[in-house]
């Protein structure tokens, strides 16, 4: 009987190994159906359900584990695990506290929390955290990819190297490390190494989201534009929420002086102006460039697999509106109509909220970008016909207010969102 068992075991570690944790998952369920007091099996069912994304699953049979099992530290690990994995942070930090006052000297628990902390984008804490995992164990693979992550985004690229280096030495066949020495390199603007370390990572394991995510950014920053904006956003990612408003709102009211002072001052238009268009450029490009390159992935053979189903539909939505503005703009080359010209821009700008209102993690957040996407678009749709008919621009110019409105909006949504934390 046991000999039986150990066979089963065998064959769903197998499984385990290869990935196939849909099938490992039916043996498990076989298996526990013959030896349900089994809790080596009701562990690695657990395994197998929080690898398919099955979070409620495996966590209620977990939470049952350590309810049965209240010293047993490795149920404890994997309902953090699966906590993280089903983003419920707070309740993950005090199982991994629990678990690092239990036992200071595993470097697992260390790198658990690192892991919540850089997903709370405590940068810094994360950082210490996995430095404390490596302290207890240099070989510790995941903390020493983190680490280098966490220094690559900090711009702290010597750290980075050296943790490339560790971390390829331990395992140079490693698919996570391989897509994360990509990123490093992405990061310090080596756009073709980063691509090509992109693409043995997916040789390796094609389902590698970290590769698969580098890869979109690689093959965009081939384009010197998003190459310089990918820089910005990485420049940007090191402020705090408030010096994020601080600079976007400062780098707005210098603008507006700027112009009043080009508009009072004609002999300083052939210094400021210049200038004026540079900000003027930047800004646009933040908000337009990336869904332009979306609809670039979406037509290239390969970029399309890499986009998830939200960015190919803003991606889609994108190139639609592209080619309306594109058609407005060649009959405004002919007639040199105002109406024409005001729906080339129009068009143009419902590149923004287009191409943001699926950024959001938060579904919430998600659902309100994308309501008042609907808004402005149907406002200006409004706009352009009560123009046709009656002259009267005034709906056309709430739709372009919305848009303006919008920026703010989402910034504050992303802001809230994304910007570092001390």
């Amino acid at each position: 009987m046991e000999r039986e068992m150990e066979q089963q075991i065998q064959r769903i570690k197998l499984l385990f190994s290869q990935n196939r944790y849909k099938e490992a998952e039916q043996f498990l369920k076989e298996l526990l159906s013959n030896y349900p007091d089994s809790e080596y099996g009701q562990y690695m069912l657990a395994i197998a359900q929080t690898n398919q994304g099955k979070h409620r699953e495996a966590y209620e049979l977990v939470m049952l584990m350590c309810e049965n099992n209240p010293g047993a530290l490795e149920y404890l690990e994997l309902k953090a695990e699966i906590e993280i994995a089903s983003n419920r942070i707070e309740l993950a930090e005090n199982t991994v506290s629990h678990l690092i006052a239990s036992d200071a000297e595993n470097d697992d628990y260390f790198f658990l929390m690192a892991r919540i902390k850089y997903s709370q984008r405590y940068y810094d804490k994360a950082l210490e955290n996995t430095k404390l995992a490596l302290s207890l164990n240099p070989d510790n693979l995941g903390a020493l990819n983190l680490n280098m992550t966490i220094n690559s985004q900090l711009g702290n690229v010597e750290d980075a190297r050296q943790s490339v280096k560790d971390a390829l030495q331990r395992n140079p066949e490693s698919p996570y490390t391989i897509a994360n020495h990509g990123l490093t390199l992405l990061n310090e603007g080596k756009v073709n190494p980063a691509l090509e370390k992109f693409k043995e990572s997916l040789s390796l394991n094609p389902n590698n989201d970290i590769a698969q995510y580098g890869m979109q950014e690689a093959m965009k920053s081939k384009f010197w534009p998003y190459k310089l904006l990918y820089k910005y956003g990485l420049l940007l990612g090191r402020l705090s929420g408030k010096n994020m408003w601080v600079f976007i709102i400062g780098t707005y009211i210098g603008f507006r002086v700027l112009s009043s002072v080009a508009e009072n001052n004609p002999a300083l238009q052939p210094i400021l102006n210049p200038l004026l268009i540079m900000v003027a450029l930047l800004f646009l490009s933040t908000w337009i460039l990336d869904p332009i390159m979306n609809v670039y992935l979406l037509t290239n053979k390969y970029g399309r697999f890499l986009l998830s189903d939200v960015a190919k539909r803003s991606a889609q939505y994108s190139a639609i509106t592209l080619l309306v503005a594109l058609g407005f703009g060649i009959i405004y080359f002919f007639t040199r109509m105002e109406f024409h010209f005001l729906a080339l821009i129009f068009f143009i700008a419902m590149l923004i909220p287009l191409g943001t209102m699926y950024k959001p993690m938060n579904k919430k957040n998600q659902s309100i970008a994308t309501k008042l996407t609907l808004a402005i678009f149907i406002t200006g749709i409004l706009g352009l016909a009560t123009l046709v008919f009656t002259g009267n621009a005034f709906v056309f110019y709430v739709s372009a207010f919305g848009i303006f409105a919008y920026q703010w909006i989402i910034n504050g949504m992303m802001i809230k969102e994304a910007s570092r934390k001390f």
